[in-house]
C-alpha cells in the first residue's frame, strides 16, 4: 500500500472501534484500485454536527462537511456537500462504532 493510502487509511481509522477499522481495511484495496490512476485528492471542511439520538451512552449523529475533490478526470476540482451518519458509543471510549451515509440528509415535509 502506498504511504500517502496507508496515511489516509490511518487517519480514517483513528478513534473507530477495532471492528469498524478491519471493515475500513477490508475495504481500502478495492478503493486503492479506484483512487490511484485517478490521482484523486479531496481535503475535507467541517460545516456542523448534530446529535439526533441517544440511548444508554449510544449517540446518532449527523455530520455535514464541504468536501473539495480533484483528479485527473475534474483537475480544477469540484466541491459537493457530504452528509455522514456517525454512531459514538460512550461506553467504549468515546469510539466511532459505525459510519454510513444519510438516506435522507434533507428534513421531509
Amino acid at each position: 500500500m502506498p504511504p500517502s493510502i496507508a496515511a489516509w487509511l490511518g487517519s480514517l481509522e483513528a478513534g473507530t472501534t477495532p471492528q469498524l477499522a478491519a471493515e475500513f481495511d477490508a475495504g481500502a484495496r478495492q478503493l486503492q484500485q479506484i483512487l490511484l490512476p485517478l490521482q484523486w485528492t479531496s481535503t475535507a471542511t467541517p460545516l456542523s454536527a448534530a446529535v439526533t439520538a441517544e440511548s444508554g451512552g449510544v449517540y446518532k449523529v449527523n455530520v455535514y462537511l464541504n468536501v473539495n475533490s480533484t483528479s485527473v478526470q475534474s483537475a480544477n476540482g469540484a466541491v459537493t456537500t457530504v452528509t455522514y451518519s456517525l454512531t459514538i458509543d460512550r461506553n467504549a471510549d468515546w469510539k466511532i462504532t459505525d459510519v454510513g451515509g444519510l438516506q435522507n440528509a434533507l428534513p421531509t415535509k
